[in-house]
């Protein structure tokens, strides 16, 4: 659970940054017209959405296929969502005010982060899937506030919206992302955790009994998991 908010957090902040700053920055160093602006701070987006896509597919596949298990699955997307993107970010800031190479730089580097969907976007759900809703909200609204506080960091951070300043920036958004990343690839889990079924623990304690085999596959195999267990084992 912890892991996963870390995650989250980490990839909101760069996710913030270039929402709310990836325009101003063009504008800034790259001297785009608003046209031209809004034209090239789109692609990014749209890249996102398709590697989205392909990846949630691609990721059900490596586990329909024994290739990964749900919990290294969740890891290594994760992974590449965060580590890719902080290279590419940082980059771009050393690409100074060739238009070209930025763009792809940028572009490319929100398009790996779609990668973030099949990773820890759709953990609460191997966690919890009883909760999972309850648990998407903590981690949103946890990683929500970083929605808040990136802009106004990249603003008190840029008073002379230089590539300089800039750069900072970038390699704070790296930091955050390595660091969080590394959080999560240790102590992140696909497994369903105990609490999801509350009902059995309670039984158990009541009962005054250590769990028995039986208890065990309960929690494991509740209806919402099964389900789950049988759309990733359907072959493509």
């Amino acid at each position: 659970m912890l892991a996963l908010i870390c995650a989250q957090i980490g990839h909101d902040w760069g996710f913030f940054i270039m929402v709310t700053d990836l325009p101003k920055y063009m504008s800034d160093v790259l001297r785009f017209s608003i046209k031209e602006n809004g034209l090239y701070s789109s692609l990014p987006y749209a890249l996102m959405w398709i590697v989205a896509i392909l990846t949630g597919f691609l990721s059900d596949w490596l586990i329909a296929r024994k290739f990964f298990s749900i919990t290294a699955a969740r890891k290594w997307f994760t992974g590449i969502a965060a580590v890719g993107p902080a290279i590419f970010i940082v980059a771009a800031s050393y690409a100074g005010c060739d238009r070209l190479p930025v763009v792809a730089l940028f572009t490319i580097a929100m398009g790996i982060m779609g990668t973030f969907y099949p990773g820890m976007k759709v953990n609460p759900l191997d966690l919890s899937p009883n909760y999972a809703g309850t648990l998407m909200a903590i981690t949103n609204g946890i990683g929500a506030i970083t929605g808040i506080l990136a802009p106004y960091v990249v603003g008190v951070m840029t008073p002379n919206r230089s590539i300089t300043e800039w750069r900072l920036v970038f390699w704070i958004a790296f930091i955050i992302f390595v660091v969080t990343t590394v959080v999560y690839s240790i102590w992140a889990s696909g497994e369903v955790q105990p609490w999801n079924t509350p009902h059995l623990l309670n039984k158990s304690v009541e009962n005054g009994d250590e769990e028995d085999e039986k208890v065990t596959e309960l929690k494991k195999t509740n209806h919402d998991l099964t389900l789950k267990e049988e759309m990733l084992n359907k072959p493509y």
